[in-house]
């Protein structure tokens, strides 16, 4: 099955505190949400026959930002590559000032 909308508004993750013999630890649980543009493997051709794509552009392959074919694992991949991106590079902790970190996402991703 290929999801078609890999973004960071459908990856839900939470925490959850787990326990055994040597403490308490936090285990993180992730779930792919909103899987209602997902297509079986079967039922994807190799063109693409739609004029407008599904999926959140921000996020989308190079592939399917140009349109060229329909979308396959290799891109869904692509999308989780740059959801990951997007969360490190806006929240994790750097010596990097704020304004250089929000412009550098705001020319990378709009």
């Amino acid at each position: 099955i290929l999801h078609r909308d890999v973004s960071g508004g459908n990856i839900l993750i939470l925490p959850r505190i787990c326990g055994d013999d040597n403490g308490s630890y936090i285990a993180w649980c992730g779930v792919l949400a909103d899987w209602e543009m997902s297509k079986p493997l079967d039922n994807v051709s190799g063109e693409a026959r739609q004029p407008e794509r599904t999926g959140t552009w921000q996020f989308l392959s190079v592939a399917m930002l140009s349109r060229s074919k329909e979308v396959e694992i290799c891109d869904e991949l692509e999308s989780f590559f740059y959801v990951i991106l997007y969360y490190a590079v806006r929240y994790l902790r750097s010596n990097i000032d704020d304004g250089i970190i929000g412009e550098w996402i705001y020319t990378f991703f709009d």
